[in-house]
């Protein structure tokens, strides 16, 4: 039997313990075409390891370079690994090009397996020999004109390829960038891509079939800011399946600067939309396809570098390249000396920090940040403790224990909202509610969809791509990685760990 790739209600029911993998640590954290239907995609295979990879900051200039220098597949020095997965190891060198310090979160370089499944950077428990030569990626901030460097670990199914290594930071620059292209295969134009279930099982494929750019002069019933131009995707989503498949993927478009754009919505007229219909919301059924465009307002002047498409946020699946995509600078980027010690232990934590991260010298605004970070943890603390938070699929849990998650969630919202919360602090704790309280709501919807006989993995569907709830974590996330910025000194990254 075919081990199952991804657990999608284990990782939705664990966001709260999933926020390291995801963001890391808080401390990161234009020529237009005619409005005409072309082609898709260029062809360009992109970056291979080793290639310096260009960042550029809010303008358009240089910022960074990033250089996966190495790679080891499977990493047999590391112990521990999960059951049917094995390690995988990215020596990556990040070099600052600018006159000022960037902050740098190593955890927004993922990996992507051939059937578009993402692994976030995670413990490697290693002898301290291998600390020595091959050290943690534990920097978070490159100096101006310098570089730092450091080893990334990953845990992959044992059955999977990579086949991507990207840079994808959604949570703080909006930038996304391709560090490797590990299959060597370019993105043909208009080529159907293939997309799967949590199974690894073909579930579909998606095709990008025109890019029109200038959008609201084909359709002028569109409204566009000033200063901004609107392009549309037409795509087609077919269901190569057996079972109906919830019409609610995400599709991303990223500009020349690396800057990641999320679909606009426009009220269209009946007119206009019978020439380019919108991409529908309702399933699709099995063995049934879905075309409509999909729009987006984009800086104008800008082009596109990729367009992406996530069924659900575990996956992600590059679907056409119409630019030059990935930046490579042709320089050769070398690794810098880190300084570990002889016991192994990369930890640059002074040994007087308290179990929250706290360097005691919490200043100004901050001062009393610490205190809350300490209270928080307390108040969400448990949440293994109930069997919904370790089931495996949605078609394992009882409604019942829904319900008791969903309440335990409130109970922990309320306990939030009731914490004495510095001003410095006030939006996030503020955010943590609102995410606490919607994380409920998506739980409660489960258990009545379970309780009315509703096909479990359409719910898991539903609930891994709900909007609403999607824009709740982006909130939380957000405002951790600003106050964590705001207060280095409070140990807010602990918010990560819970």
């Amino acid at each position: 039997m075919k081990q199952h790739r991804s657990s999608t209600v284990r990782t939705l029911l664990s966001l709260l313990t999933a926020f390291v993998m995801m963001l890391g640590t808080t401390s990161a954290i234009f020529a237009q075409a005619t409005p005409e239907a072309t082609p898709g995609a260029s062809g360009d295979v992109g970056p291979a390891l080793g290639d310096a990879v260009v960042i550029v900051d809010a303008n358009g200039d240089p910022m960074l370079q990033i250089a996966v220098t190495d790679m080891v597949d499977p990493d047999k020095a590391i112990s521990g690994g999960d059951r049917g997965f094995h390690y995988v190891s990215l020596q990556v060198v990040v070099q600052n090009t600018s006159a000022a310090d960037v902050d740098f979160n190593a955890y927004s370089i993922t990996v992507v397996d051939a059937e578009g499944f993402i692994y976030n950077p995670t413990y490697a428990n290693r002898e301290s020999d291998d600390y020595t030569a091959r050290p943690d990626f534990s920097e978070t901030t490159v100096p101006a004109g310098g570089s730092i460097s450091g080893w990334l670990f990953y845990q992959v199914i044992n059955d999977a390829t990579p086949a991507w290594i990207v840079y994808s930071a959604s949570f703080t620059t909006q930038q996304f960038a391709v560090l490797a292209n590990l299959q060597g295969v370019a993105i043909g134009s208009g080529d159907p891509v293939t997309f799967y279930d949590a199974d690894a099982a073909e579930a579909g494929t998606v095709t990008v079939n025109n890019i029109i750019s200038d959008f609201q002069k084909v359709d002028s019933s569109v409204t566009v800011d000033r200063g901004s131009t609107i392009v549309a995707i037409d795509v087609t989503v077919e269901n190569t399946s057996d079972v109906d498949m919830a019409s609610s993927p995400t599709f991303y478009l990223v500009d020349d600067f690396g800057f990641q754009y999320y679909q606009t919505y426009s009220f269209r007229s009946d007119a206009e939309t019978s020439q380019y219909p919108d991409f529908p919301s309702d399933p699709i059924a099995a063995g049934a396809s879905a075309t409509g465009v999909v729009l987006f307002q984009i800086a104008k002047g800008a082009e596109i570098s990729y367009i992406t498409f996530q069924p659900d946020y575990q996956q992600l699946y590059i679907i056409a390249q119409p630019g030059e995509g990935s930046v490579v600078s042709g320089d050769t980027l070398t690794p810098v000396a880190v300084s570990t010690d002889d016991s192994g232990d990369t930890d640059t934590t002074d040994d007087t920090t308290d179990d929250s991260g706290s360097t005691g010298t919490e200043t100004g605004d901050c001062v009393g940040v610490n205190d809350w970070v300490g209270q928080v943890n307390d108040a969400v603390a448990g949440f293994s403790d109930n069997a919904a938070f370790n089931a495996d699929s949605i078609a394992d849990v009882d409604p019942k224990d829904l319900r008791d998650a969903a309440d335990q969630l409130r109970d922990t919202a309320d306990s939030v909202g009731d914490l004495d919360v510095p001003d410095v602090a006030a939006d996030t704790n503020s955010a943590m509610v609102d995410f606490l309280n919607g994380y409920a709501d998506i739980l409660d919807d489960a258990a009545d969809r379970l309780d009315k006989g509703d096909d479990p993995t359409d719910i898991e569907n539903d609930m891994t791509s709900d909007p609403a709830f999607t824009n709740l974590f982006t909130a939380v996330s957000t405002a951790i990685v600003s106050l964590g910025d705001t207060c280095p000194d409070s140990g807010v990254d602990s918010l990560l760990d819970v």
